[in-house]
């Protein structure tokens, strides 16, 4: 099933177009549901590319290879990543920029989850009450 999970994310990406995703220095970031499911957020899509949702911006969840500060491993399912939505004094990120987010990930010992990840729900329920919202990801 995670195979199939992510042979999904991978054709959904492959549909957007240049245009629709929004290119960092270091990675092309869309958004995808904090939760992994796309009624919790109350959309029929898992993933979005970058309409502004609020001049603020969006919100983040960091994944890592190795353990973090408050990071949690979804070994559930089936995944081999740590992820967190806190960072070393417990507080949440709130809503910025995607530099803002990628900088705060990197603060944390981590890095912006990439959206597979998220769908494959290896975030999911890790903090600051992101499973209803859209966060940052990469492809």
């Amino acid at each position: 099933m995670r195979s199939s999970i992510a042979a999904t994310v991978s054709f959904i990406l492959s549909l957007l177009t240049v245009s629709q995703l929004m290119t960092t220095a270091n990675a092309t970031t869309i958004l995808a549901c904090g939760s992994g499911k796309k009624k919790k957020c109350g959309s029929n899509d898992l993933l979005l590319d970058l309409p502004p949702k609020t001049p603020e911006g969006f919100s983040v969840r960091c994944c890592s290879e190795t353990q973090f500060n408050r990071s949690e491993k979804k070994v559930k399912y089936g995944c081999d990543v740590w992820a967190g939505s806190k960072d070393k004094n417990g507080q949440c990120f709130g809503y910025g920029t995607i530099e803002d987010a990628e900088k705060f990930c990197q603060d944390a010992g981590a890095r912006l989850c990439t959206c597979t990840e998220l769908v494959e729900k290896c975030a999911k329920g890790t903090g600051c009450g992101l499973n209803k919202e859209f966060v940052y990801c990469t492809v």
